[in-house]
């Protein structure tokens, strides 16, 4: 057992440093990039007998793919995936703990049958609508599709809404299924050491967000900074107003309070901008150019409008959801891109939140 993670904390923190502000961590100094743990390799007896071992205070915690010693032991699987490509693409992962061991309140993308093998397992899941009140880090931060709340002890002033989360609880016992959908964030804790495996099926909201997120935009183009921050404010405006009409200014006001207020102090030493005309000039676009951005903003509707029924051909609340989260980070990337992951922060104050204020 490669990377077995060890820690004297009950609650494993996994960081993500390819993120915009990952990068430039060096600027950050209050960022919260680091892990809580060390990892080891053992064989699979050392690591049972050391969570078995009553003078073991440390919290154990390993997962991967299952490999070819175990695979006669866990079959026949191929009902829990929803096709041959997602178990090529996927695999079958396996989830190993002692007590009381957790990850961060988060959400996976994906479909997911979860298997319970032995002890016993406590999950709490929160409905994809209810994403403010989980307060989310940024796609920028290194905890992306994390909460910024501790469950048993959310912070009042980074968590105002979270105990008026709609949530739902199930023990897992040895030998039930559950399935988590995507996008519904879950706290999950080992209520005794357990063993759970786990299998992943595209929703497709990848699918749809990858070209999306690939497509170069008219506004890159521009060589002059302050024009293109001019450009890109319009096609952010325009992206917010064709998605949510009326309620536009209400949404870039909630990303803003749920997904970055409770970092303030991450980016306090950060200088802001002085004044509004700092966000560029009145964006006067050639005719190319206005085609250009017509083109780019059908294109990002018609991603946006596949991230909300790519599957599922319904208006219920978790699809809209999905493609509040969707947009956000899409946002929130294309615009660290042009004015620095750094300063997303107080471009946002100044310059996307200009009407809102």
């Amino acid at each position: 057992m490669n990377d077995v993670k060890i820690g004297n904390h009950n609650t494993f923190v996994f960081t993500d440093m390819k993120t915009g502000l990952a990068k430039v961590a060096d600027l950050l100094p209050k960022l919260e990039t680091k892990i809580n743990y060390k990892s080891e390799n053992m064989t699979g007896p050392q690591f049972f007998s050391r969570i078995s071992d009553p003078s073991n205070k440390n919290y154990m915690y390993w997962y991967g793919r299952v490999g070819p010693s175990l695979k006669e032991d866990v079959e026949p699987n191929e009902f829990i995936w929803k096709n041959e490509k997602d178990f090529n693409n996927f695999g079958l992962f396996m989830w190993l703990s002692n007590d009381d061991v957790r990850p961060p309140i988060h959400y996976d993308m994906d479909h997911n049958f979860y298997v319970h093998l032995a002890g016993r397992k406590r999950w709490v899941l929160f409905p994809p609508w209810e994403w403010p009140k989980m307060s989310p880090y940024p796609r920028l931060h290194p905890s992306w599709h994390k909460s910024q709340c501790k469950f048993e002890d959310p912070d009042p002033i980074t968590c105002p809404h979270f105990f008026q989360a709609e949530a739902r609880e199930a023990i897992l016992e040895p030998g039930e299924v559950m399935y988590i959908p995507p996008y519904w964030w879950h706290h999950v804790q080992s209520v005794t050491g357990s063993v759970s495996l786990a299998s992943w099926s595209d929703s497709g909201v990848t699918r749809a967000m990858k070209t999306l997120w690939q497509r170069k935009l008219f506004f890159e183009k521009i060589q002059n900074q302050n024009e293109k921050i001019s450009a890109m404010n319009v096609y952010i405006d325009q992206i917010f107003q064709s998605q949510y009409g009326d309620k536009a200014k209400e949404m870039k006001v909630l990303m803003k309070q749920s997904r970055w207020a409770p970092l303030a102090k991450t980016f306090s030493h950060i200088q802001s901008y002085q004044s509004i005309e700092e966000c560029g000039p009145n964006f006067n676009p050639s005719e190319l150019q206005k085609l250009e951005m017509d083109s780019d903003l059908h294109y990002a509707k018609v991603k946006l409008d596949d991230c909300q029924g790519i599957e599922w051909n319904t208006k219920m609340r978790d699809i809209g959801a999905i493609r509040d989260q969707e947009l956000m980070d899409y946002v929130e990337t294309i615009a660290s891109e042009v004015v620095g992951a750094e300063n997303f922060n107080n471009w946002q104050n100044t310059c996307l939140l200009r009407d809102s204020k």
